[in-house]
């Protein structure tokens, strides 16, 4: 995560100045095609801790999001044994995490929460995440009557005489 967030220019844990935004930028990474995120982040309980900068791999797959070992040091300032859960604030959003040894994780759960789309730019190889409030989605178009293919259409072309 330093390595990512290094190439980013940022360093990772550290305390921000910035206040949490959106549409935020990532970039996608390595053969896998990792999608990889600087979130600003802080324990929900304390209003006054400032954000710190967490790197987080993307993982729609995942129906969690996890906080490493160091990002949850970094959060609660000790080394001790740390809960299973914690709430916490990602990019200002309210979020509850659960705890990982290796790596920082943003779910399923943080994104469906809080209705975050990932609009991707595979030709730079960088993404976007936009939440409601700063999402004004384009139209979907209308569907030409040209494509809209009826049950006889394909028996047709099937050669098919069964509905």
């Amino acid at each position: 995560m330093r390595l990512v967030s290094a190439m980013q220019n940022i360093t990772y844990l550290t305390i921000s100045t910035l206040k949490p935004a959106f549409p935020v930028h990532g970039v996608i990474m390595a053969t896998y095609d990792r999608y990889m995120i600087n979130m600003l982040v802080r324990r929900k309980s304390v209003t006054d801790t400032p954000y710190r900068n967490i790197m987080f791999m993307i993982d729609t797959s995942s129906p969690y999001t996890f906080l490493a070992k160091s990002a949850m040091q970094a959060m609660l300032g000790t080394k001790e044994k740390f809960p299973d859960y914690l709430n916490i604030e990602i990019h200002g959003e309210p979020s509850l995490v659960c705890y990982s040894s290796d790596v920082n994780l943003l779910g399923l759960d943080f994104l469906r929460k809080h209705s975050v789309q990932i609009y991707t730019n595979w030709p730079h190889d960088t993404f976007s995440l936009y939440n409601v409030s700063t999402l004004q989605p384009p139209p979907l178009p209308a569907f030409a009557a040209d494509f809209i293919i009826t049950k006889s259409q394909i028996r047709l072309a099937c050669n098919c005489s069964q509905p």
